[in-house]
C-alpha cells in the first residue's frame, strides 16, 4: 500500500503542534492526530527514564515518508526521537484517496 502512517512522539504538545503545522503547511502530511500526553519509560544513557511526552499519529503516502521523517528530525528537540512507520492493511477506499489527494501537491 501506498500509504504510510507515522508515530512520533514529542517532548510535549507545543513541539508537537509546531511539528504539525510545519507538516501540514507544506502538504507533506494529509492529517495529524494529537494523541496527548503520554507516560514513556525507557533507559537513556544507561538510567531508566519516566518522562511525559506528546504522542502523534500523522498520515501521509510512501513516496514522502523520509522527507517526512527527515524534516521530523531537523525540527524534533530530542537527540533521537521515537519515529517509526507503519503500512496499513486496508482502510476506507475514500479515505485512503483522501490522503494521496492531500500530499499530492507536497513542498519538498
Amino acid at each position: 500500500m501506498d500509504i504510510k502512517i507515522i508515530y512520533l512522539t514529542a517532548k510535549d504538545s507545543e513541539e508537537a503542534k509546531k511539528i504539525a503545522h510545519f507538516l501540514l503547511e507544506k502538504k507533506l502530511v494529509a492529517c495529524v492526530n494529537i494523541l496527548g500526553n503520554i507516560e514513556s519509560l525507557y533507559i537513556w544513557n544507561g538510567s531508566l527514564e519516566n518522562s511525559t511526552e506528546t504522542a502523534l499519529l500523522l498520515k501521509t503516502t510512501a513516496k514522502l515518508e523520509n522527507t517526512v521523517i527527515e524534516s521530523i528530525k531537523k525540527m524534533h528537540s530530542y537527540e533521537c526521537p521515537c519515529i517509526m512507520s507503519f503500512s496499513p492493511s486496508g482502510g476506507s477506499a475514500d479515505f485512503l484517496t483522501w490522503i494521496k489527494a492531500q500530499c499530492a501537491n507536497a513542498v519538498e
